[in-house]
């Protein structure tokens, strides 16, 4: 239980820096080469992210069923309210820059980090 409460209360501000925080991550990866280190770092804090979604998701999925089913709460309602929050909160801005999925790792990088359909980085280690 001490799990749920801690996914429960723990703040926007926290859960916006730690999705900020990967997306750097992955973006200093991706711009630096990525290597065997940096990819499973990445990975790992994915994972665990991915993880404390899936936790958040069933602890309120309980939480409104056993609220629905004692009369605490009307589940269309719920629903309305949720759309609407959804809809009411800010979208983040465009992305302006361009990047091109390399053709060998996947990753994105800016054109000038290509080299045709390959990363720099691929194209060198592709080279004989």
């Amino acid at each position: 239980m001490g799990n749920f409460f801690r996914y429960l209360l723990d703040t926007e501000y926290s859960q916006r820096r730690d999705i900020e925080g990967l997306r750097d991550e992955v973006a200093r990866v991706a711009a630096s080469g990525p290597d065997t280190e940096d990819l499973r770092r990445v990975h790992h804090r994915i994972d665990r992210l991915a993880h404390e979604v899936e936790v958040v998701k069933a602890a309120l999925t309980v939480l409104s069923q056993a609220m629905v089913e004692v009369g605490g709460l009307d589940a269309a309602e719920l629903d309305r309210r949720i759309d609407a929050a959804l809809a009411a909160r800010p979208r983040p801005p465009a992305q302006t820059a361009t990047t091109v999925p390399c053709g060998n790792c996947g990753l994105s990088y800016p054109p000038e980090r290509m080299a045709g359909t390959l990363c720099k980085r691929c194209a060198a280690l592709a080279a004989p």
